[in-house]
This record gives structure tokens, C-alpha cells and sequence, in this order.
């Protein structure tokens, strides 16, 4: 049986049997109460190891040939490299051996080079389907069975996608031009709703040529939900030492000294870089400026982050690991955790074991540890 048609019968088994293999004693109640890790081991052992044993020599083919992708030809260049050093030191006079022998090394080299070229365009097309295959089955054996243990009122899709709009709203990435997104969650934790997804960012930019390009600007994690009051301005909290967008605006100094090292506070800066980005006038700029260092922008600021939002903010620093980017917008909280890398992916480099679960355990429970630390659910304000 080919690796193609081994993942696509696997796949097609788990789809059919998927509501069957998951275990009805360890999911959740759907009331906001999150299954404890440890209840999740039986299934792992029951369940996801042995469908994923019988997917280990495609998981190692589908490895040999992205190493063989990766690292194909500089291998070759090396072992060329190593080849011509070797006889240009046996000669004695290595110099003298190049230049004798210079045609012989690229007529060795080119077509060498050419035939791996070849080889590792195959390897890389040959693995492309294989790989979307094993990824897609991995979602739908460990994926989605454990964000429903989770909790079942919450939807996940993992090719859906949050709209532009709400990322743009955010006022977190800055001048954005296109963003995509996939593994979509949205749900109720008590009165709170919330969105998020594993989200990239795409930015202007330009290349040698000025030719107009968009870049990566941001890849992540991105969560907003409802903050239950309607601010005036917009809050941007990010940290001191990571520059997601420029930070010209003057800081509201806040009463934590360990966040004001650690954050950087900013009033109504996205006006700014709007103002800046749409090629407006200087008094139009100057104008935009005013509301980042207003007294009345200021004491808003100073009233949702009081002592123990700070403190929230913090602990989900040291619970997450990820410094995160928040903002304050209207009556939403948005939050950005810049990972650098795409989550909830399957990883062919190692078989799976408990610690994939676990890793994704703790992605899906930072939506909660969000809300609760920051008291989300806790309406001491009331929409206007």
C-alpha cells in the first residue's frame, strides 16, 4: 500500500469513527469546566498511540524526504567541497591541483548538482499531499477530540478563520495588508464570549526594485473577547522590549514597577500610525498625536489597568511563557502571543506522545486562563 493511499484510509476510518473512539466519561460537561490533563492519558493510549503506530514508517518516510528537502544539496556541496580539499591536499600543492584540475571539478560539480537539484524537486512535491494528509489526520485524532474534552459548547473549526476586520480593529499589528489563519475557536467561558486563532500577519513592505511586496509581520496565537465596557480611547499594551509597530507615543506611567519594565503602555497610537500610513497633513498628524498624550486618554488607561489587571497580565506571562500584546478596544480585550511558530501542528520529526497532548492542552486552556485572570466574567462596568 502506498503512503498516499496508507493516510487517506486512515483518515477516512478516523472520520467515520471519530464520535464513536471518543471517550463520553472524560469529556467535559459543556458548563465551562475544563477536564484535568491527567483524565485525558486513557485516551491517548486507547485511541490516538495506536492509530499513529500504524502511521509511523510514513511519518519517518515523510522525515527522511523534508531532511532530503532541507538539507539535500547542501550535503552534496559539503561532500564536494570535502572531496576536492582531500586530493588538493594529497598533491601537496593544492593551488597547483585547482589549477590543473578546475574543468574536471566543475564538470563534475554542475551536473552533480543538477541531478540532486532534480531529486530534491521530486522529494519536495512527492511529500506535499502525504504531508497536508498526515497534518489533516492528526487534527481529527488529537485536535479535535481534545478541544472537545474541553468543553463541549465550544465550536472549533481547523481550517476556519477570524475576519480581517477584527484583527484590523485590534489596533495590535499595525498598517496590516493580509493576514491567514487557521485551527478557529469561539465559545463562552461564564458571560464572556471570545474568538481566537493561530494567525499570521502580512504587512507592506517593498524589495530591491521598490517593487510593493507584503512580509510577515506577525505569527501566532490571537484571542479577543468581550470586555463589557465601552472605552473612549484605545489601550495598547506591549512589551518594552518587542517592536510590533512603532512606538513614538508617549507611555502612561503606571504604579506596577515590575509591569512598567516589563510593558509598555500607549493611548490611541493606532490614530497615529493611520494618520502616518494614509500620507495625511501635519496638523492632521499633530492633531492624531494630541489624543495619545491627553490627560482624559491617560486616566482611562490608568482605570482598566488597575492594580490587579496588571497583576493578570502579568501571571499570564509566567503561565503562558509568551509576553503578549493587548489591547483595549471599544468593548473588546485583544490579545496577540507572538510564538513564531504555527500551532497545533503535527510534528514528523517524532513520534507522538503524551507531551503532544499536553502541549495542546495548554494552548486550548490559555483562552481560560485569559479570562479568569483578568476577571473577564466579573461585570463591575456596564456597556453603554
Amino acid at each position: 500500500m502506498t503512503m498516499n493511499s496508507t493516510i487517506n484510509q486512515l483518515l477516512e476510518e478516523t472520520l467515520e469513527q471519530r464520535n464513536v473512539s471518543e471517550s463520553e466519561s472524560i469529556q467535559s460537561d459543556g458548563n465551562n469546566t475544563l477536564t484535568p490533563l491527567e483524565n485525558l492519558r486513557g485516551y491517548f493510549d486507547s485511541a490516538i498511540k495506536p492509530q499513529f503506530e500504524k502511521l509511523e514508517s510514513v511519518r519517518k518516510r515523510i522525515s527522511r524526504r523534508r531532511k532530503l528537502v532541507s538539507f539535500g544539496i547542501l550535503v552534496v556541496i559539503g561532500i564536494i567541497i570535502l572531496i576536492v580539499l582531500t586530493l588538493g591536499l594529497l598533491s601537496g600543492d593544492i593551488e597547483a591541483w585547482l589549477d590543473e584540475n578546475i574543468f574536471i571539478v566543475i564538470g563534475a560539480t554542475l551536473p552533480t548538482l543538477m541531478i540532486f537539484g532534480v531529486t530534491t524537486l521530486f522529494a519536495s512535491r512527492s511529500i506535499r499531499e502525504p504531508l497536508d494528509k498526515y497534518r489533516e489526520v492528526y487534527k481529527e485524532i488529537v485536535v479535535r477530540p481534545v478541544f472537545k474534552m474541553l468543553n463541549t459548547n465550544w465550536n472549533y473549526d481547523p481550517k476556519g478563520t477570524i475576519s480581517m476586520d477584527a484583527v484590523k480593529n485590534s489596533h495590535i499589528f499595525g498598517p496590516i495588508v493580509d493576514i491567514s489563519c487557521d485551527d478557529y475557536m469561539s465559545g463562552k467561558i461564564g458571560k464572556t464570549d471570545f474568538e481566537c486563532c493561530d494567525l499570521v500577519t502580512y504587512g507592506k513592505a517593498y524589495n530591491e526594485h521598490n517593487e510593493e511586496i507584503k512580509r510577515e509581520s506577525f505569527r501566532g496565537f490571537f484571542l479577543h473577547a468581550d470586555f463589557n465596557k465601552k472605552l473612549n480611547g484605545t489601550i495598547l499594551v506591549k512589551p518594552a522590549e518587542i517592536v510590533l509597530i512603532d512606538g513614538g507615543s508617549p507611555r502612561v506611567k503606571m504604579e506596577n514597577p515590575e509591569f512598567d519594565k516589563k510593558f509598555e503602555v500607549h493611548t490611541n497610537m493606532h490614530k497615529v500610525m493611520d494618520a502616518v500610513s494614509g500620507g495625511i497633513s501635519i496638523s492632521q498628524l499633530i492633531e492624531a498625536a494630541k489624543g495619545m498624550s491627553s490627560t482624559e486618554n491617560h486616566t482611562e488607561a490608568r482605570y482598566v489597568l488597575t492594580p490587579r489587571m496588571m497583576e493578570a497580565i502579568l501571571n499570564i506571562e509566567k503561565s503562558i511563557g509568551y509576553r503578549p500584546v493587548i489591547s483595549f478596544t471599544e468593548n473588546r480585550v485583544n490579545f496577540g502571543f507572538l510564538t513564531g511558530k504555527e500551532l497545533f501542528e503535527a510534528n514528523t520529526n517524532k513520534p507522538i506522545s503524551f507531551n503532544d497532548i499536553e502541549e495542546i492542552y495548554n494552548l486550548f486552556t490559555l483562552i481560560e486562563v485569559v479570562i479568569n485572570e483578568m476577571d473577564l466574567n466579573t461585570r463591575i462596568w456596564t456597556k453603554e
